[in-house]
């Protein structure tokens, strides 16, 4: 089977839409095309979402790595670790702050 997928945008009124669009080729036995699949998904919601989540990542990051340094705990080996919620932070973004961890 051979797909293929395609975006186009629509406009209905003043809004306009992201409609994804992907068609397969269905193949007899001898592989000659026998006929064809369409689908059309409105992805718009999708999307804006997306960018939403992408955003606030965004915002949150920002966030981390300027939270000061004072917040962090220091070791008798004079190591710098982040505070618990910091850590969290770090964690649930999959990042740490930057400059402030020796690797």
């Amino acid at each position: 089977m051979a797909r293929f997928r395609n975006e186009i945008v629509v406009e209905r009124g003043s809004k306009k839409r992201v409609i994804a669009s992907t068609r397969v080729i269905v193949r007899d036995d001898k592989r000659r095309p026998e006929f064809l699949i369409a689908m059309f998904d409105d992805v718009t919601d999708r999307m804006s979402l997306s960018q939403e989540l992408e955003d606030t990542k965004k915002f949150l990051e920002l966030i981390v790595d300027n939270i000061p340094v004072s917040a962090d705990r220091r070791t008798r080996q004079r190591r710098t670790i982040p505070s618990r919620p910091i850590a969290r932070a770090e964690t649930i973004l999959n990042r740490r702050r930057r400059g402030c961890h020796p690797d």
